[in-house]
């Protein structure tokens, strides 16, 4: 029996889907939306329900107005919600990636003795802040998460319950 997928499983999907099937990129995000909010207007897009509290109803003011973009980049699901709030996540997740990339960048002067040891192959700074990964070993941690999501659910005598215990271990938190 298969079971519906969890909200974080559609929200990493979405994600790979605009990476993989759209052409986006984390370089791509970091140069266009470092410095502006597009990412966070077009997820507000998505996010706000359909019906718009009446301030915006009596102000005429659709949900696409806040779509940062061109209108046929514009792709609401009226008849999903769930697909709406997804999309918003992802692209939330979009902005996330952009940020700690600006923050790793301003960071690049931690001194050698303020790195730990590598974790994941990935060098660490005191301060916990990752350096970026590239776009390619990304999309394949998402797609081995995304396997090990699914192992968890075929195989029941998993030891690992919950999705954010799954996510933890395949980044090697646990």
């Amino acid at each position: 029996m298969k079971t519906a997928k969890t909200a974080i499983e559609l929200v990493v999907l979405e994600r790979m889907r605009q990476i993989k099937e759209e052409g986006y990129s984390i370089e791509q995000d970091v140069e266009l939306y470092s410095d502006n909010n597009d990412l966070e207007w077009a997820a507000a897009a998505y996010a706000l329900p359909e019906n718009l509290p009446m301030f915006f109803v009596e102000n005429n003011v659709l949900r696409s107005d806040f779509f940062p973009w061109e209108k046929e980049r514009w792709k609401p699901n009226p008849n999903d919600r769930i697909r709406e709030l997804v999309k918003a996540a992802a692209l939330l997740v979009a902005k996330i990636e952009v940020e700690q990339i600006k923050v790793s960048k301003t960071s690049k002067n931690v001194s050698e003795n303020d790195t730990k040891v590598q974790e994941n192959g990935i060098e660490m700074p005191e301060n916990g802040i990752k350096f970026p990964i590239s776009d390619s070993e990304k999309a394949r941690k998402y797609e081995d998460l995304e396997k090990k999501i699914a192992k968890c659910y075929e195989d029941s005598g998993s030891d690992l319950v919950t999705i954010g215990e799954i996510a933890a271990s395949h980044f090697g938190w646990l």
